[in-house]
């Protein structure tokens, strides 16, 4: 297995849902073949420390804010440090298209896709949010051009361009 960063909005400590099915996804795996980029929740440094696995925590919130793409530069500095072989963006924001392609295109590796509903909404203009075009674009090219794309439901699947491999993994209350 190649080693993978996981690059995750919603991740534990935090409580929910899209927290639960990432966490699922990454404790399935070796924990040597996985390093994972995440925000500051609440408790994260006690969560860090029993987890196992090598995660860097920042404070998503204020990049967000700013409106700055720092996004790509983390996680190219990562990728980097940790020799990572291919990348996992989960919580599809408004920063993962740009991230993508510098990730894929400078870096040559390449990446994986998981998507929920809520995740397209603001690319669906369902909020009324006036994006350009251009968010468009940079949206489907990112889905075209991903290794894999996974959604947590076949309605979300519909929602998106085609992609070259897609799956549903419905989440799961399994422990």
């Amino acid at each position: 297995m190649r080693k993978t960063l996981f690059v995750m909005f919603d991740f534990p400590p935090r409580a929910g849902g899209a927290q639960g099915y990432n966490w699922d996804m990454v404790r399935a795996l070796p924990r040597e073949k996985v390093v994972i980029i995440a925000p500051r929740w609440g408790e994260w440094r006690d969560f860090d420390r029993t987890s196992g696995y090598i995660t860097y925590r920042i404070a998503w919130g204020w990049m967000e804010k700013l409106k700055i793409p720092l996004l790509p530069f983390i996680v190219a500095y990562v990728a980097l440090r940790e020799r990572a072989e291919r990348i996992w963006f989960s919580k599809y924001s408004r920063m993962i298209p740009l991230t993508s392609i510098i990730t894929s295109s400078v870096l040559r590796l390449p990446y994986g896709l998981i998507v929920y509903g809520e995740d397209l909404a603001w690319a669906a203009d369902e909020f009324g949010v006036n994006l350009p075009k251009i968010a468009f674009r940079l949206r489907d090219w990112a889905i075209k051009n991903a290794e894999c794309v996974v959604a947590n439901s076949a309605f979300t699947g519909s929602l998106l361009p085609p992609a070259r491999t897609f799956f549903v993994i419905h989440p799961c209350t399994c422990q």
